[in-house]
């Protein structure tokens, strides 16, 4: 049942408490709505939109006799709308990295973390502009608005909304992250080449002579 009426920032607020009520544990609609204050139908319309976004997954559970009841519990992409201390924590660590170090150390930190993010996906195979094609997608799904741009003797994928733009205020090294993991990902020479300012913008170029 679709929410009726509230305002833009009490839907926020409620659903924000929803989320943080699962962090305890997997719960009924019943026991949501109860927790709240609101009525079940009110929480049913919530966890409606919450398991839309891939913030919440329920599923069927059965306690005795009656009626089964749908059961929700918070997903990962959940547990990271909730929190807002990974950015900082992030940076305050790439931080700590650079003042006990070196940018180079920044860097190379950077780079094995790109890498990382992508050890478990399968890669994509075929031409360059396939790979080329696949990276932007990949870049897609974490957040950036990507393409591909074909020149005589370059591929390049530019884009809107950085992965990590939140971070390159900061931390432009962080950009090497991104070009370490589509390296990895596609299996060819990527350099960042990206506008830092604000906001930051994707530019990579992958040369042909990787084909």
């Amino acid at each position: 049942m679709p929410v009726t009426a509230p305002e833009r920032s009490q839907v926020s607020d409620t659903r924000r408490k929803l989320l943080a009520l699962l962090c305890s544990g997997d719960l009924t609609t019943s026991e949501l709505a109860r927790e709240l204050g609101i009525t079940a139908n009110g929480a049913r319309g919530h966890l409606a939109l919450l398991e839309q976004e891939g913030l919440v997954e329920r599923r069927v559970v059965r306690r005795g006799v009656g009626k089964p009841a749908h059961e929700y519990r918070l997903t990962a992409e959940g547990s990271l709308r909730l929190s807002r201390a990974y950015l900082p924590l992030l940076s305050a660590v790439l931080s700590v990295v650079n003042e006990q170090g070196s940018a180079k150390d920044e860097e190379t930190l950077l780079r094995e973390a790109g890498r990382t993010l992508v050890e478990q996906r399968a890669r994509p195979g075929g031409a360059l502009r396939r790979r080329a094609d696949a990276a932007a997608d990949l870049l897609g799904q974490l957040g950036a608005i990507a393409t591909v741009r074909e020149e005589t003797d370059a591929l390049w994928i530019e884009g809107a909304c950085c992965p990590v733009r939140a971070l390159v205020p900061d931390h432009p090294l962080a950009c090497k992250a991104v070009e370490a993991m589509l390296e990895e990902y596609i299996g060819a020479r990527v350099r960042e080449q990206c506008e830092k300012h604000d906001p930051p913008t994707c530019r990579l170029i992958i040369g042909a002579a990787d084909q």
